[in-house]
């Protein structure tokens, strides 16, 4: 068997090239949404809009439409690069130009679909509550987003629905095993405060052996029964609530339930939404660190141990494939830590709250405050399947 020493020690250039190619990519998709939003307030672009006034309706859902449509517009550039350009120059598994193209259509006009119908909801919020309308909206469209996120997940990827496969670890949470065509798709745990299904990849059980494959079942079990699923959950709507109040703020009560007020609710979020990029990644890899140690600390000899480093080093290689990378890239961009950082958590190192998936689920949570970010993190950048359910520990 190859040992996981083989594995980081092995030429790798090519993989962590890739890798790092996707990391940019993100970076610039990323930081190009954080600088046309600033540069829209800035210039009081949303300001254009606000004498269609709360009643006009029809002319509101228009331009929040026309909004949407040049946020996809603008996104597809980056979607070509990373959905199918950069898989293409680096040998990665991807769709031949016919199916991405197709793949993107689908994924776009559903996510986009999903983003309108936040606005939305959002507008007609506001317009008759204000900002406490506001927020109260975006709590109904993430309770919306949480309690249909597999729904929503199959038609935005369109990955096969699969069938039910036990329950997960020892809870009586049903494992749900589906199919992607996307390599790097993890599915995950769903539900709203409370977990209802574990979403497992129909790729894992041919991939890693029934042993590694419960290896991976058990760390998500753990996730549920420590607790840290439910703090994720629950900080990743808090966050959520905290910066869709500070967006109704900045707007203000005059202007939201206009479509110059939602738009520009849209933008303020996507900046608040930029500074979680930057700071939940940590929590989020602290959770991962806990159930890692908890998992080598249960192992009983080295064919375990063995086991369990080539489940992860096998989902890595799924993933980009970059089992080492630099602390400090690791601490900004990445709520998983490395392969080599997770294999053999003998040093908790520095102490961290432990919110499980709190990063990514915050994102998918910020539709519903028009953030638009969802679609730019370097981990599912022209991805569809990974839009909804991001790749997960």
């Amino acid at each position: 068997m190859t040992t996981i020493a083989d594995n980081l020690t092995r030429p790798a250039r090519r993989r962590v090239t890739y890798a790092r190619a996707r990391l940019w990519l993100g970076i610039s998709c990323v930081g190009s949404w954080v600088v046309l939003s600033a540069a829209a307030l800035a210039l009081d672009v949303p300001g254009l809009l606000l004498e269609a006034g709360p009643n006009a309706l029809a002319a509101d859902a228009r331009a929040i439409a026309v909004f949407v449509a040049a946020y996809i517009a603008l996104q597809l550039p980056f979607d070509v690069l990373g959905g199918f350009a950069l898989p293409n120059r680096y040998g990665r598994e991807h769709p031949t130009a016919r199916g991405f193209a197709a793949a993107i259509a689908r994924g776009a006009a559903c996510h986009g679909a999903m983003l309108f119908g936040c606005l939305l909801l959002l507008h007609l919020g506001g317009g008759l509550a204000g900002v406490a309308g506001a927020v109260g909206a975006v709590a109904a469209s993430m309770l919306i987003l949480l309690s249909g996120r597999a729904l929503f997940a199959r038609l935005v990827g369109g990955w096969s629905a699969g069938s039910i496969g036990g329950t997960l670890g020892r809870t009586t949470i049903a494992n749900r095993v589906v199919g992607s065509q996307d390599e790097a798709f993890t599915g995950g745990i769903t539900g709203v405060l409370r977990p209802t299904s574990n979403i497992v990849p129909e790729r894992w059980h041919t991939e890693l052996t029934p042993s590694q494959l419960r290896l991976v079942e058990q760390r998500r079990a753990l996730a549920v029964t420590n607790g840290s699923w439910f703090r994720g959950r629950l900080a990743s709507i808090l966050f959520v609530l905290a910066g869709a109040s500070i967006a109704g703020l900045l707007v203000g009560e005059s202007a939201l339930g206009t479509a110059g007020g939602t738009i520009e609710f849209s933008l303020w979020y996507t900046l608040w939404a930029f500074l979680g990029l930057l700071a939940l990644p940590t929590p989020s890899r602290a959770a991962v660190a806990v159930v890692d140690r908890s998992i080598a600390d249960a192992f009983g000899d080295e064919a375990a141990r063995e086991s369990n480093a080539a489940a992860l080093t096998r989902l890595d290689e799924l993933a980009d494939g970059e089992p080492a990378r630099p602390a400090g890239i690791e601490a900004i961009f990445h709520p998983i830590p490395s392969l080599s950082r997770r294999v053999g958590q003998s040093n908790p190192g520095r102490r961290a709250p432990a919110w499980w998936d709190v990063a990514r689920t915050s994102i998918y949570l910020g539709n519903a405050a028009g953030g638009l970010v969802g679609r730019a993190v370097h981990c599912n950048c022209g991805r569809p399947a990974l839009w909804v359910l991001f790749p997960a520990p």
